[in-house]
């Protein structure tokens, strides 16, 4: 069999291809959510059974505007967050929740993929009919 390959290396510092809108129904480990990130906006968002959090990014990089309501839509809290990414003045539950929104959407706008660990090796064991 003869497979034809091109090889290369995607650019770190372009944006990413994706729609106005990229949805995920489903987090790993977390049960059932819906994030959605639009860039025209400039907000990311977080719907889960516990609630809703909506981040937007403020034009001039000064940081972000966040709004987290609780299941029944009773407001849990509004303000602005620093650039810096500091979440200490979001309430514990929610803020593990927004500092990922705030990675997912940062990452879509400035289109850089941040390595968080350097990838395994895969070690692919020869079977022993090729020995």
């Amino acid at each position: 069999m003869e497979v034809s390959l091109v090889l290369g290396a995607f650019p770190l510092n372009r944006p990413l291809g994706v729609g106005p809108e990229l949805d995920i129904t489903l987090m790993p480990g977390e049960g059932r959510r819906s994030y959605s990130v639009n860039p025209e906006n400039r907000t990311a968002s977080l719907t889960a059974e516990e609630g809703k959090a909506v981040l937007k990014r403020i034009a001039d990089g000064s940081g972000y505007e966040l709004e987290i309501r609780d299941a029944s839509n009773a407001l849990v809290f509004n303000g602005n967050l620093p650039a810096d990414g500091d979440a200490s003045a979001v309430p514990e539950a929610w803020r593990r929740r927004v500092c990922a929104l705030r990675r997912g959407l940062d990452t879509l706008l400035d289109g850089k993929m941040e390595t968080l660990r350097p990838p395994r090796p895969r070690i692919v064991p020869v079977p022993s009919e090729v020995r």
